[in-house]
């Protein structure tokens, strides 16, 4: 298997993990929400940090976005064995990813630049793709 069949498989996984928590963390609050204003009792409420910090549901999220943090390092090592030009862009893309799960444990403000650097490096790694294919032909 290649790197980026690697990259691609390891992304998908992660993904799924940390998209189980996030289904489960919205679907459950909207749940508890809803009750507490049926009932009138607030209450509830109390539940969704319960939700929010099972071991089962943390260890998940935060494996899928280790998983997801590795697939962008292997997607990054592909490119820059590529040896196209802007190949190297691609530690940009990586760094979002593996910063992806201490983001949350930081400022809004380093959210928003967390947020920039991974934009930044969507946008380069597309240019040095579309660069592959017509460095190939």
């Amino acid at each position: 298997m290649t790197l980026l069949t690697w990259s691609t498989a390891f992304a998908w996984i992660g993904a799924a993990g940390a998209a189980l928590y996030y289904g489960a963390e919205i679907l459950g609050i909207r749940t508890f929400a809803e009750a507490s204003l049926r009932r009138g009792d607030a209450s509830l409420l109390d539940e969704v940090q319960a939700l929010r910090e099972r071991p089962t549901a943390i260890a998940l999220f935060g494996v899928g976005l280790l998983l997801v943090a590795v697939a962008g390092v292997l997607a990054a090592i592909a490119m820059s064995r590529a040896r196209v030009p802007w190949a190297r862009t691609g530690v940009v893309f990586a760094a979002g990813l593996v910063l992806v799960l201490p983001q949350f444990f930081t400022p809004p403000a380093m959210r928003i630049a967390h947020g920039v650097l991974f934009g930044v490096g969507c946008l380069l790694v597309a240019f040095a793709v579309t660069r592959l294919g017509s460095h190939r032909r």
